[in-house]
């Protein structure tokens, strides 16, 4: 059979992917690539750099404390995994690989940036958190990629060696949209020249940061980018059922036709498998340009928050009441709260604006009283709240063995938000 000079199958021979093997091309086996040498280097930086768990390990450490988001911790963690293990190739063997950039998408307080912070503080690497609100093109009023790199570098205590390696999540990224539909000056300082201005921070530069002008090298950096991205969730399922979305027209780029026929299956394949997901073109449907969207290879989906999520946080470990519970087992007094109580607490929050933002406001409500007990008695004891938000403390005296008893109806026992769901 005579090669072909094409890399794929062609329309007038469609060919079933679990026989596509003659299209499979060889690559080195690492022996070929490394000697023994290299390989123990490889491995010793492995351990150096804290690479020696399995990325699965790292996601179900992650997912104790970042509930009900498996999907997205997976990608975010592989993201910065990945690109840490560039580092250290490049640092052992020389070789240079282009790093992986993320956009997370979600509503707030789902633990977008918590999970990064997760990340970073695992693997030891500096993390800084900026709001891309302020950005705008250089030379106007405002931030720009030069600025961002700076703050980061700040945090860093100034090293840039350390800082040339660590993350940096670009939040409120969505409020950069184009607004070009809307401007009739010809100029979106606030929109597509922010996205082009931020392509130097996506791909490797050398940039000049701070007053000294200090040589930032950005390919080693893992940039990842969020936001809330209201509308975006709209643009897809309206894809998906082959609508057009109201409102979103003037950004929306004409159809083109597709270069594979629909018998092609391996390109159906990949067009399927990535269907249901956010793809390019919701990007660019929602105001980024392409040269932006082509930047960003990954995207996490972070999922509105459920009552069940919000009650798995609250029980999670570390969360903020298990917090509290160490706080009144510090001073000798056991805290008991009703189920029922939390979960009307985790259905308040669930219809929270702030998603689990709202869970230690709502908490340190409900724990006040028990609190302000617990502080002014110190004494061993129990601290308990019953279904009815009946506050019930019960002290043992340091004079005597006399028990003091009190029943309190909490303050905000009337209210609505708080009480548990029928």
């Amino acid at each position: 059979m005579a090669e072909s000079n094409n890399l794929g199958p062609t329309s007038s021979h469609p060919i079933d992917i679990s026989g596509a093997t003659s299209f499979r091309k060889k690559a080195s086996r690492p022996e070929q690539l490394f000697n023994e040498t290299d390989l123990e280097i490889i491995e010793l930086k492995r351990r150096y750099v804290k690479l020696n768990d399995t990325i699965d390990a790292i996601v179900k450490d992650i997912s104790q404390y970042i509930i009900g988001q498996d999907k997205a911790v997976r990608i975010l963690s592989f993201i910065v995994y990945n690109n840490l293990y560039l580092n250290m190739l490049e640092d052992t063997c020389g070789i240079v690989v282009d790093h992986l950039n993320g956009l997370v998408i979600g509503p707030s307080g789902t633990g977008k940036s918590k999970t990064l912070e997760l990340l970073a503080k695992k693997f030891k690497i500096p993390f800084t958190h900026y709001h891309a609100e302020d950005l705008t093109s250089a030379g106007y009023v405002g931030d720009d990629v030069s600025n961002i790199l700076d703050v980061h570098l700040k945090n860093c205590g100034g090293d840039l060696e350390v800082a040339q390696r660590g993350i940096i999540f670009l939040d409120e990224i969505d409020k950069k949209a184009s607004a070009a539909a809307n401007n009739t000056s010809g100029r979106d300082i606030n929109g597509t020249q922010v996205q082009q201005e931020l392509l130097k921070l996506l791909e490797p530069n050398i940039i000049p940061v701070g007053k000294d002008k200090k040589m930032f090298d950005t390919h080693m950096l893992t940039v990842i980018m969020g936001g809330k991205f209201e509308g975006l969730p709209e643009i897809r399922e309206q894809r998906l059922l082959g609508k057009r979305v109201p409102g979103f027209e003037d950004r929306a780029k004409p159809k083109i036709d597709r270069y594979y026929d629909e018998d092609d299956q391996i390109a159906k394949f990949f067009d399927e498998i990535t269907s249901s997901d956010y793809i390019p073109d919701d990007l660019i449907k929602f105001g980024f340009i392409d040269e932006f969207v082509g930047r960003i290879l990954l995207y996490a989906e972070y999922k509105p928050l459920t009552v069940d999520i919000v009650e798995d946080i609250i029980y999670a470990k570390d969360s903020f009441l298990q917090q509290y519970l160490n706080v009144f087992y510090s001073r000798g007094v056991d805290l008991i709260v009703d189920p029922l109580v939390l979960n009307g607490l985790a259905t308040s929050v669930a219809n929270s604006k702030i998603g689990a933002r709202d869970i230690r406001r709502k908490i340190i409500m409900l724990l006040l009283p028990a609190l302000y007990d617990t502080e002014q008695n110190y004494c061993p004891g129990i601290c308990e709240i019953d279904h009815d938000l009946k506050y019930t403390s019960i002290f043992q005296q340091r004079e005597s063995d006399e028990l003091e008893v009190k029943n309190i109806v909490m303050d905000f026992a009337n209210r609505t938000d708080l009480k548990p769901s029928s």
